[in-house]
């Protein structure tokens, strides 16, 4: 394949420079040459308007102390001693002419000159004609005595020199143009030599930018419009290479992930084996009381047992479904919640009227004290975390103790405080008090009919309020549960 010839960008700045120059001094030169020719012609023009003036008076001067006569016959009688006396005055070939045309003067009769009948009509007209013929300037005026047309006045001007002065001039600017030229090219041609070094330097960093090798450094040191580019092109080599890095970072974390995937695979499986197994559990318990109802249903005794531990291992059954459903859906959906202004102080308020009753069934006494505190949150939720911290509190608590709620502000946040006066939670399963199905004491949960499952599910319903839950303390006194939530400041900033 043939290669595409071209020209580099030095050489075309160069070129364009030179026509760029050519231009504005042409036209430079134009204008000051037509000045000059312009003004020649003006000072020509007032020169020969003076003479034409003292022509005029020196005519009338003439008529008016003569004879009393005709204008026509004065002129005609007069006509070669005006001529000579007017030659005389003014230095020049003058020829007067009368009012039909025909030459009465002469200053030089023995000097031939061109005629220009044309011109002389256009002057009987009372209009002023010039010639411009070789180095003579032939300017033909009317002549006036009182108002009357006495006929037509010639001045031939020599303008050699100002012919002269004004080629001298055009070659001085010839000159003077071409020695400017080539001087500015020659400083336009290294200036842009130097500006297509600095753009050759940026194109050579973006190919090794293109080519992976990040540049360490900006490849021009310039306070011009070059140097904020270099600076341009260094940092965008910082952030492709940090880019890099991130994307280098985030297929390290991916196959973290995917390491995670596994793990959580393992863990799907074990969340399976978990519900199989507390299913089975009170399945187990209703099958044998039936078992035993087949052999035994007329025992009074044995029905009303069976009765209870069936509806109770029914009850268990129930809510042990109802929460996996539950923990499910957390884990798996993003709802849209319905959230709004809540009131916490009322809510606790209502809520711990609820459990008054099954507090007092178990011999507790509940205790609250709430400062007015509103939260931006979902009330179901709400009510779905305290009910089951309230119900843990009054389940594992001793006969005779307490349950204290506290609610407070601290800073921004919300702090809601349960704490109770029960068996407290061993060091060695505080860490996984949230996991689903733990549960610390197995016997004591299926006494009480605990799953395991609603501290993971108020983790969950925390989480999704943007809140946090912790253990504060668990020992032989009791345990203390903290929950804390963003205080609502307006719905513009938490929706």
């Amino acid at each position: 394949m043939k290669r595409r010839f071209h020209f580099n960008l030095n050489i075309k700045f160069s070129l364009l420079l030179a026509v760029l120059l050519l231009f504005t001094v042409s036209v430079l030169s134009m204008l000051v040459l037509r000045g000059i020719r312009e003004n020649q012609r003006a000072g020509l023009e007032r020169e020969m308007a003076e003479l034409t003036g003292r022509a005029e008076m020196t005519v009338k001067t003439s008529y008016l102390t003569g004879e009393p006569i005709a204008l026509k016959q004065f002129m005609k009688n007069r006509g070669m001693e005006l001529a000579y006396k007017l030659g005389q005055a003014s230095g020049l070939h003058i020829k007067l002419y009368d009012e039909t045309g025909t030459e009465i003067g002469n200053s030089m009769p023995m000097v031939t000159s061109p005629e220009f009948s044309d011109a002389r009509q256009y002057a009987l007209q009372q209009k002023i004609a010039y010639v411009e013929m070789q180095d003579t300037l032939y300017y033909i005026a009317p002549l006036l005595v009182n108002h009357n047309m006495a006929g037509v006045v010639e001045f031939q001007k020599p303008i050699g020199e100002l012919n002269d002065f004004y080629r001298q001039t055009q070659r001085l600017f010839m000159l003077f143009g071409a020695a400017v030229l080539t001087v500015s090219f020659i400083i336009g041609f290294l200036y842009v030599h130097r500006q297509s070094k600095a753009i050759v330097a940026l194109n050579h960093a973006a190919g090794e930018i293109g080519s992976g090798r990040y540049i360490t450094h900006a490849p021009l040191k310039r306070s011009d419009e070059l140097g904020t580019l270099s600076e341009g092109v260094y940092r965008m080599s910082r952030e492709i290479e940090s880019s890099i890095q991130a994307l280098e970072s985030e297929k390290a974390k991916l196959m973290a992930a995917v390491g995670k995937l596994k793990d959580l695979e393992q863990q799907q499986r074990q969340f399976i084996n978990n519900v199989s197994h507390e299913l089975k559990t009170p399945l187990t318990a209703i099958l044998a009381y039936a078992d035993l109802l087949a052999l035994y249903g007329d025992d009074p005794a044995l029905l009303w047992q069976a009765q209870e531990n069936i509806h109770k291992e029914a009850s268990r059954l129930y809510e042990l479904v109802e929460k996996t459903l539950q923990l499910t859906k957390l884990e798996t959906y993003a709802f849209e919640y319905q959230v709004e202004a809540v009131a916490l102080d009322e809510l606790l308020r209502d809520l711990c009227a609820r459990l008054q009753a099954k507090a007092e069934k178990f011999g507790l006494t509940m205790r609250l004290s709430a400062l007015a505190a509103t939260v931006w949150a979902e009330r179901e939720s709400l009510i779905h975390i305290f009910v089951n911290l309230l119900d843990n509190a009054i389940k594992y608590n001793k006969p005779g103790g307490y349950v204290d709620v506290g609610l407070t502000a601290s800073q921004d946040r919300a702090v809601i405080r349960i704490a109770d006066t029960g068996i407290g939670i061993p060091e060695e399963a505080r860490s996984r008090i949230f996991e689903p199905f733990y549960t610390v004491d197995k016997n004591r949960s299926r006494e009480t009919g605990g799953t395991g499952l609603g501290l993971a599910l108020v983790n969950e319903w925390v989480e999704k309020q943007r809140g946090r839950i912790i253990l504060n303390r668990s020992d032989e006194t009791g345990s203390e549960f903290e929950v804390t939530f963003p205080l609502y400041k307006n719905s513009s900033e938490d929706k």
